[in-house]
């Protein structure tokens, strides 16, 4: 059980590393919002955290006199750790082509100027995509729901990840959109077909 549990925890090991090694890169660039910077550095806060878990819980687990029940719960959360690590790199998606470089400042502006008005407390990122689609993600109860509950970094649940065809980038009459987009967004976050009803 032993050697499992070393295992176990070197594979949640190398994931958090591999984390922190993938998003060093996006770290070092220059971003629009404080609420893009905060999406940046969320999977290696969540890495860091893990880490540290795992590392006690394997302390608890090689005490002599812990029990093979004991073993096994920690098993199973070293498990969880790694699923949420292996979710949370999933992430990397969400930020790349959201740099200052990727995306016109001016829009970014507007749709946190704009959902301001209608929800102050909403966290807006918007990014690139290859394909010429506008959209959004509401990411914030996405990625916290594939956290386990000792995890406690956590993202806003009114965060939401607008985006922009990166072929379009310099087209403002297009970025209109990005309107009717905020309109789902708040729709969706705030509930107000629920209200409606």
């Amino acid at each position: 059980m032993t050697d499992d549990l070393d295992g176990l925890a070197q594979l949640v090991r190398r994931r958090a590393d591999s984390i922190d090694a993938s998003f060093r890169a996006l770290r070092a660039k220059d971003y629009p919002t404080q609420h893009l910077r905060d999406l940046v550095e969320f999977p290696s806060r969540v890495a860091a955290q893990v880490r540290a878990a795992v590392e006690r819980d394997l302390s608890q687990a090689l005490v002599p006199a812990a029990s093979d029940r004991l073993k096994s719960a920690i098993a199973n959360r070293i498990k969880r750790y790694g699923r949420a690590l292996q979710f949370v790199s999933q992430s990397l998606a969400f930020v790349e082509a959201a740099d200052a470089l990727s995306v016109p400042s001016g829009f970014v502006y507007y749709l946190a100027e704009q959902s301001t008005r209608l929800m102050p407390d909403a966290q807006l990122a918007l990014r690139g995509d290859p394909e010429f689609n506008y959209g959004f993600l509401p990411i914030g109860p996405a990625v916290n729901g594939s956290l386990p509950a000792d995890v406690t970094p956590r993202l806003s649940d009114k965060f939401g990840l607008f985006v922009i065809p990166s072929a379009l980038h310099e087209d403002a009459l297009q970025h209109c959109i990005l309107g009717h987009e905020l309109g789902h967004f708040l729709e969706r976050t705030d509930g107000l077909l629920d209200e409606v009803w």
